[in-house]
């Protein structure tokens, strides 16, 4: 019986070794596969994230624009390449300096008054000639409807966007501002995203403009029959967007 125990023993002690020196081994390996994770991170940032780096940080396009250009302040520096190509190229790019991902060079980046944390970059795709970066932060798309709809909104324009946006309507009254907002309060919410009845449907910017120096914006589509964003469908936009009927 003891001599039953004791290769029990032994073989429950050669099972633990054999364990800790497998659980050694793989903690070695973590840092190459934590490596090589960060590696297809930055390729991921570079080549498909509109990204900026300046001064050692990286800024990300944020759904929001400039309000106005009153709100600039000093340059705070300028895209010196666009590495697009070069980032498809090589998987291992890493940003320095003055590169960008999407922004051409010489585009000029700018500090927001009373955010620090934001930079705007010069661009003839945005309403008001600036686009909006974020210091270290991939914001969603675009914000949410409850949060637009609990701002205090001074005017609302819409935008047709095409090479570059189209003003289709201005609404600067205050039933008017709050009919719209709550057109998009009630939009149905459904299970799976709104497939468009047409391969081309036309494709709307909403920009809400309030106090601050960022107006914040959501997209709207029409396929001819529906208006939708993702998984949500609207009713009584017509009204507001005269084109589209």
């Amino acid at each position: 019986m003891r001599t039953k125990w004791s290769i029990v023993i032994v073989l429950a002690a050669l099972a633990a070794t054999l364990y800790l020196v497998l659980t050694e081994e793989k903690d070695q390996e973590l840092p190459n596969e934590e490596e090589e994770n960060t590696e297809r991170q930055v390729f991921h940032e570079v080549a498909q994230t509109d990204v900026v780096q300046l001064h050692g940080k990286q800024y990300y396009l944020y759904s929001g624009i400039l309000s106005h250009p009153e709100f600039l302040r000093e340059e705070a520096g300028v895209v010196k390449a666009n590495v697009f190509e070069e980032a498809q190229a090589n998987p291992h790019y890493k940003l320095s300096d003055g590169d960008a991902s999407f922004l051409p060079e010489g585009t000029r980046l700018y500090k927001i008054a009373g955010l620090e944390k934001f930079i705007a970059a010069a661009s003839d795709d945005s309403p008001q000639g600036y686009m909006i970066y974020q210091e270290n932060s991939r914001s969603p798309e675009e914000i949410d409807i409850p949060f637009i709809a609990n701002q205090k909104i001074k005017k609302i324009e819409i935008y047709k966007r095409s090479r570059s946006p189209l003003l289709v309507n201005t609404i600067s009254d205050n039933q008017s501002i709050y009919q719209f907002k709550d057109v998009l309060l009630k939009g149905q919410v459904h299970n799976r995203m709104y497939l468009p009845k047409v391969s081309g449907p036309t494709f709307y910017r909403v920009v809400f403009y309030s106090e601050g120096p960022i107006a914040e914006s959501y997209s709207i589509s029409y396929d001819g029959s529906e208006w939708y964003n993702g998984h949500r469908t609207f009713k009584g936009l017509h009204q507001f967007i005269p084109e589209a009927n």
